[in-house]
């Protein structure tokens, strides 16, 4: 006698939610993520070694696979693939389009962040070297922005407030030049946080954060080059615009991050203790 095996569809098949098959931290509101160690984010999906010259394109592991380009000086890959910056302040990774990530048409909760290592002994200690950012100039008009501090060993978030001012958010003690690092921003509506290794560093609130943010509809969202260090990883994700898809998904309220739970959940991937993802922590 022959068996024959059938498979059937489920009755409701949401054909809209994106598989993250290339990155579990994936939402649906994410606008792009890199991960340098991912092979898929290297032209060709190739880690190669060595300089990368002007123009050098990254994908982004969003399913719209972003470009991000190279732009201003050749930095170079490490074996692992990260992104070894040169410590070149004209240099900086470009990441999509002009005026692509501006969200000054229409503010939203969001989510910044960035993994990266200083370098152990030849970090650079020039006062606010910016790290990532999405800014029409300095500080003063950042709808995002992560830099190292006033000494280059205190990271802080920042986001300005009316073009001549901004409000900073960071750690009040040195790091440890040569410890990989992650480190975000939370903003919505209120409220501005700052985030190094999955937790809450500080936060300003009330007056002080804008319900309105400033232009940056002249800006590129950029990766930049003025550290001297390695850079593994980067993201900006729509928490807003997640939940309100997720919901819609009918996912169970505990699998909806909110913004603290989500760069929680990203730390604890990236450094190989979330349960039944497996990765290998950056070093």
């Amino acid at each position: 006698m022959t068996y024959t095996a059938s498979i059937r569809a489920p009755s409701s098949l949401n054909v809209a939610r994106q598989r993250a098959v290339n990155d579990p931290r994936i939402r649906p509101g994410t606008k792009f993520l890199y991960d340098f160690c991912n092979p898929f984010c290297h032209p060709g999906r190739k880690i190669t070694p060595g300089a990368a010259p002007i123009g050098t394109a990254f994908t982004s592991l969003t399913k719209d696979r972003v470009l991000a380009q190279l732009a201003g000086a050749a930095w170079t890959i490490n074996a692992d693939g990260s992104l070894q910056l040169p410590g070149n302040g004209a240099s900086f990774l470009n990441i999509g389009a002009v005026g692509a990530y501006d969200m000054a048409p229409a503010e939203y909760e969001y989510v910044a962040c960035v993994w990266f290592k200083p370098h152990p002994t030849d970090y650079v200690t020039a006062p606010y070297t910016p790290l990532l950012q999405l800014s029409s100039g300095n500080a003063n008009f950042a709808q995002a922005l992560i830099d190292m501090g006033n000494d280059g060993l205190k990271p802080r978030g920042a986001i300005g407030v009316n073009g001549t001012s901004s409000t900073g958010v960071g750690l009040a003690n040195d790091i440890v030049p040569g410890n990989v690092m992650q480190l975000a921003v939370h903003y919505k509506t209120g409220l501005f946080e700052f985030y190094a290794n999955g937790a809450l560093a500080g936060s300003g609130s009330g007056g002080s954060v804008p319900n309105d943010l400033q232009s940056a509809a002249n800006a590129f969202y950029r990766l930049m080059g003025g550290l001297k260090g390695s850079a593994y990883r980067m993201f900006h994700t729509d928490i807003a615009g997640s939940i309100t898809t997720e919901k819609a998904w009918g996912l169970a309220d505990d699998k909806i991050l909110t913004a603290a739970q989500y760069i929680a959940r990203d730390y604890a991937f990236c450094t190989g203790t979330l349960p039944n993802t497996p990765k290998t922590p950056f070093a």
